[in-house]
């Protein structure tokens, strides 16, 4: 398969930091560093690590969240990955969808990272501290999304093995970082979402959405931490 090129990672990072107001003499100097990284990042191959189990398998019960059958087909998806997964999870009278798309490998057609993705997300997102079921808490991105008149609070982060990641700059570089130490580079983006209209308390579905992520996290680190397989 075909690595993901080094000038591709480059881009993401220096339209981050073009457009950033902070840019300072560090910032160049990391610049010429990560070079150097992404030169002998070029020349590694890596292999797909598939999920231990499909994504389907994911609990039908995450704490007190039930798995629904009713549909949940919505606009945030992410483009690329190798598997998706969408179901609607209900605690009482409150419906979260939870999305997930796995990427086996990233390459220059199949990133995490990418500018659809991108646009589809990162708006005006806030970082926010979540806390995990099965270890401390972790930051992930909160943010109010719309298309037409689908209007939806979001929670998403992305993942990589069991490290949970909210900064887009901070995927690239782990993907590099992966690469050259252990020629994997699979992740996933996840998505906790809701509906939400003119009678909705926005503040209280996030810390539901953040009560569901908090139980999520170490399902999903079950299914995609190549970390701890010796068959890969």
């Amino acid at each position: 398969s075909k690595p993901m090129t080094a000038s591709a990672l480059m881009k993401g990072i220096l339209a981050r930091i073009s457009a950033s107001k902070r840019w300072t003499v560090a910032s160049a100097t990391a610049l010429v560093i990560l070079a150097a990284t992404f030169a002998a990042y070029s020349l590694y191959r890596t292999s797909p690590a598939p999920l231990s189990a499909p994504l389907s398998t994911l609990p039908v019960s995450l704490g007190e969240w039930a798995a629904s059958s009713e549909p949940a087909t919505d606009f945030l998806t992410a483009t690329g990955g190798s598997e998706e997964f969408a179901k609607i999870y209900r605690k009482g009278n409150t419906a979260l969808r939870v999305y997930l798309s796995y990427y086996d490998e990233q390459a220059q057609s199949s990133e995490m990272v990418n500018y659809r993705n991108s646009w589809k997300l990162h708006r005006s997102e806030r970082v926010s501290s979540v806390a995990s079921a099965s270890g401390p808490a972790e930051e992930v991105n909160i943010a109010l999304l719309k298309e037409n008149s689908n209007k939806r609070v979001a929670l998403f982060w992305y993942q990589m093995d069991d490290k949970i990641i909210a900064d887009r700059v901070d995927v690239k570089l782990w993907t590099i970082w992966k690469a050259i130490s252990s020629r994997r580079t699979n992740g996933a983006v996840v998505i906790v979402s809701a509906q939400i209209g003119a009678d909705i308390d926005t503040a209280r579905l996030e810390n539901e959405a953040a009560d569901l992520a908090s139980h999520l996290i170490p399902a999903v680190t079950e299914l995609i931490n190549a970390n701890t397989r010796t068959n890969i």
